[in-house]
């Protein structure tokens, strides 16, 4: 009797002890604030170069503080990026991601959010991106269908861009208000795989050398533009310009004739805008 007592009192303390420990909620960011009750916080996020820096600044409702990442430089140590693996998300899920982003007066890059997805060997895939140069803060939002094989593991990543000249010192984007929401409903997917609505998907491969493939969708037949930028927003090239009927389709880049770097894919439809970050790299 003795030792069942002992048992029960264990089994109770430890239940005790399970309900008070601190748990994470599924799909949830950590730390999207960049703050813990009023004060400087970057917990809860992983850096790719230098260790981002808490920023007394911060946009409408943000509280006081945001955090600034500085860009990577393809000299040194690319990209520039915060990120952090969000736990609990399941494949087909449906999931927007949206932050407030701010450039530097003398950052000439620029910054985008994204989610990732990392497989077992760790080869990752960024998925949809919206970016902002702007110096005034502006909210960034995307909308994904998380396609995940066993193994995937999906993180969300905040990239203060890259740079390709000198090193430049104090200079990076400002993020704060990072937060995720399931969607309503699923995207379905149409002929070559590539979605059945407006959608730019990440090309491949990613990075490349001289030759990737971009996918793309459009639902309707319109007139479609598809162009490439640099860091600077300088238009590099026209890849797609004239009409094409609703579907997936694909295009070839062949930049044998670019400087190494990070370039911004951009897609005009009749009903949206859309864009990613493809980096080329020396052969």
């Amino acid at each position: 009797m003795r030792s069942l007592r002992r048992i029960c009192g264990a089994l109770f303390l430890l239940s005790l002890i399970y309900s008070l420990a601190p748990t994470q909620t599924p799909a949830q960011i950590v730390n999207g604030s960049f703050e813990d009750d009023g004060q400087p916080s970057l917990q809860g996020w992983t850096f790719t170069c230098d260790r981002g820096q808490s920023l007394h600044s911060a946009p409408p409702d943000g509280g006081d503080w945001s955090l600034k990442a500085g860009p990577g430089n393809l000299q040194s140590c690319f990209p520039g990026q915060a990120f952090q693996t969000i736990r609990g998300v399941q494949s087909e899920e449906v999931w927007q991601l949206s932050a407030w982003a701010r450039r530097d007066t003398a950052n000439p890059t620029t910054a985008s959010i994204y989610f990732r997805i990392v497989d077992a060997s760790g080869a990752r895939r960024a998925l949809s991106v919206d970016t902002t140069t702007s110096m005034i803060w502006t909210r960034l939002t995307v909308t994904d269908t998380l396609h995940l094989n066993p193994g995937d593991s999906v993180q969300v990543v905040l990239d203060a861009g890259v740079t390709s000249g000198p090193t430049l010192a104090n200079v990076g984007f400002n993020f704060d208000l990072v937060e995720m929401a399931k969607a309503p409903q699923a995207v379905s997917s149409g002929p070559n795989g590539v979605t059945q609505s407006n959608a730019l998907l990440a090309g491949y491969p990613n990075p490349f050398v001289d030759t990737t493939t971009i996918p793309f969708a459009v639902d309707r037949g319109s007139f479609v533009r598809l162009e490439i930028y640099d860091v600077l927003g300088r238009r590099v090239t026209t890849l797609v310009r004239g009409w094409l009927p609703a579907g997936g389709h694909r295009q070839m880049w062949s930049a044998d004739d670019v400087a190494p770097g990070a370039y911004v894919v951009r897609l005009q439809t009749a009903t949206g805008n859309f864009t990613r970050m493809i980096v080329r790299v020396a052969s």
